[in-house]
């Protein structure tokens, strides 16, 4: 039904990178109306390099929703776009940021359904990918909108800072963690999303079918 892989940068400039790029310019120029930086109808940045790897999530080869992870090591939004806003905060070295969180909704709808939570599993699959390289939780930015996203599907975000962007626009960096609890409460919001339907999930690569 929707499978997850992780790919390098180097692996998504040979398979799937026009498309990605494609939808995240729909996504967040055309869409959400970000300052981003786009060219041939594509939206990438600087943190789009041999250091990034990114989710995507298909079905049936229909690429439906993406995310992008960096070392907080190595350039990243909230060090090197936000750092004005949040460099008095201390973040391990060891840790990773996610950004460019996007589903194409449109498409998810019309292949998998209305009520098929495509945003919920793609929270789930950035657990399972950090779990799978045994880390402990990731950092990111994102609008107050979707800090109320996140506390729907169950992940229980830790906000370390609230800055105003704008007078008007605050934006909060979070830490969300990836242990089994955090785990089992993104799953569970998802189960009760898809009664009475019953999935199985596998670990990683994350693939969900349905049980008919």
């Amino acid at each position: 039904m929707i499978e997850f892989i992780d790919v390098s940068y180097d692996d998504l400039m040979k398979i799937k990178s026009h498309e990605v790029f494609h939808l995240r310019k729909l996504t967040f120029s055309d869409r959400l109306q970000w300052d981003v930086k786009c060219f041939n109808n594509m939206e990438f940045d600087e943190f789009d390099n041999i250091n990034t790897r990114y989710i995507l999530g298909y079905h049936k080869n229909n690429l439906l929703c993406s995310v992008r992870f960096n070392p907080i090591t190595k350039p990243n939004m909230i060090r090197d776009t936000f750092g004005y806003l949040f460099n008095d905060v201390s973040i391990p070295n060891e840790a990773i940021e996610s950004s460019r969180f996007f589903v194409d909704k449109e498409r998810a709808r019309k292949l998998l359904g209305v009520n098929f939570p495509v945003g919920n599993f793609l929270f789930l699959s950035m657990i399972h990918f950090v779990r799978n390289i045994e880390g402990d939780g990731i950092y990111t930015i994102v609008s107050h909108a979707m800090t109320h996203i996140l506390k729907r599907a169950g992940w229980d975000a830790t906000i370390i800072k609230m800055a105003h962007l704008t007078p008007t626009e605050r934006i909060y960096l979070l830490f969300l963690p990836t242990d089994k609890d955090s785990q089992l409460k993104v799953m569970g919001k998802i189960e009760e999303k898809l009664q009475p339907a019953r999935v199985t999930i596998s670990n990683w690569p994350l693939a969900v079918k349905r049980m008919d």
